[in-house]
């Protein structure tokens, strides 16, 4: 049989070479020296953006799609901008970046096409590097970066938008990244209500507790409290939008949940309008150990990007919470326990209670009803 040269030492496949190994064994020895190449672009990540986690109210005008839905919990991707960036991923993803276009798609419509064998630049898309993978010159991995606002010609819409790039190569979908994200367009600070907040301090406490003649609300003791906040649901909200802060009351703290089912919330729809209020109504029974001749209930709260300080929930009528709630050392209307002249007394200086209270004494003064 005839034998066709291909060099000193190779010959036509299936023909021994000088060296005694056929073309196919040397090419498969070759290609076992090739390295892996980059994986297809897919996947993007936020750049300059953090986005949260959080709960979507309905909005009028606002786009609900890509499995996003008003009264929506635990919805992530929420952002409060809309001049987000986006990167490909940049470790071993985005191959062939030497090759072919990227297509920008926002919310279904193609809004840029970059060839990628032409240019690096585009409007919205830019192609940050192009780099050999792997030392091997064939093997070219990339890095894009998406700008989105309407200095570059894309835009997002109020609430759910899917921005999706795609690379093709000779007419064929190579590899895409997408997001779907929820965008909150509402600016409107959180804050609480004042003339519809309050601190209900009962007259006459349940088993009042007594000092120096004076009733106080003790162990057991119950506030009524009610919050009203408002716009907490432009356009999403936290889990918790309500923080109820105890201080010397008595009440522990308490973060308040968003809850369709929770009988001590009202104010809001299912699901919820952006233009309602969240109001919190319950009774507070005070199990902490505390002593104070004006004890303050606070609150706080906010949305996903903003919070308001902790400012003091008004008392009904302006009146002072006297608060007596410390274990063993509560007298009643005919028994007084003095631990120490200095606390015995209703001053001031019972709001900071020493870590150890010194030169406790164990007299008790019987006094006689009339």
């Amino acid at each position: 049989m005839a034998i066709k040269k291909v060099n000193a030492d190779l010959e036509v496949a299936g023909t021994v070479s000088g060296s005694g190994v056929n073309l196919n064994t040397k090419v498969a020895l070759l290609e076992n020296l090739v390295p892996a190449e980059p994986l297809p672009l897919n996947a993007l990540e936020f750049e300059n953006t953090v986005p949260v986690t959080a709960g979507v109210a309905q909005a009028t005008g606002a786009n609900y799609a890509y499995g996003i839905s008003p009264g929506a919990e635990n919805v992530p991707n929420c952002i409060n901008t809309d001049v987000p960036f986006f990167l490909t991923v940049n470790d071993d993803r985005f191959g062939k970046a030497d090759r072919g276009e990227l297509r920008l798609y926002i919310n279904e419509t193609l809004e840029e096409t970059l060839n990628l064998e032409i240019d690096d630049t585009g409007t919205a898309i830019l192609l940050l590097s192009k780099v050999t993978y792997n030392n091997f010159e064939p093997w070219q991995k990339g890095q894009a970066r998406i700008r989105i606002g309407p200095v570059y010609g894309t835009a997002l819409v109020d609430g759910a938008n899917k921005v999706r790039l795609e690379h093709w190569i000779e007419g064929a979908l190579y590899g895409y990244g997408e997001i779907i994200l929820f965008y909150d367009s509402g600016a409107a600070a959180v804050s609480m209500l004042t003339g519809e907040s309050f601190v209900n301090v009962p007259v006459e406490p349940t088993s009042p507790a007594y000092l120096s003649g004076v009733k106080f609300m003790p162990m057991g003791g119950e506030f009524e409290i009610k919050v009203t906040l408002q716009n907490v649901f432009q356009n999403t909200f936290k889990a918790a939008p309500l923080n109820i802060i105890g201080g010397n009351s008595g009440i522990a703290n308490a973060d308040i949940a968003y809850s369709q089912s929770d009988p001590n919330l009202s104010g809001f729809s299912d699901p919820p309008l952006n233009t309602e209020d969240f109001v919190y109504q319950n009774t507070n029974v005070i199990t902490l150990q505390k002593f104070s001749v004006n004890a303050k209930i606070q609150c706080s709260g906010g949305d996903p990007w903003q919070s308001f300080s902790a400012q003091v929930i008004p008392v009904t009528g302006g009146a002072k919470m006297l608060v007596d709630s410390l274990s063993g050392h509560q007298s009643t209307e005919t028994r007084e326990l003095f631990t120490d002249e200095y606390y015995r007394l209703p001053l001031g200086a019972m709001d900071n209670i020493p870590a150890q209270i010194s030169q406790l004494c164990r007299n008790v003064v019987h006094c006689s009803q009339w």
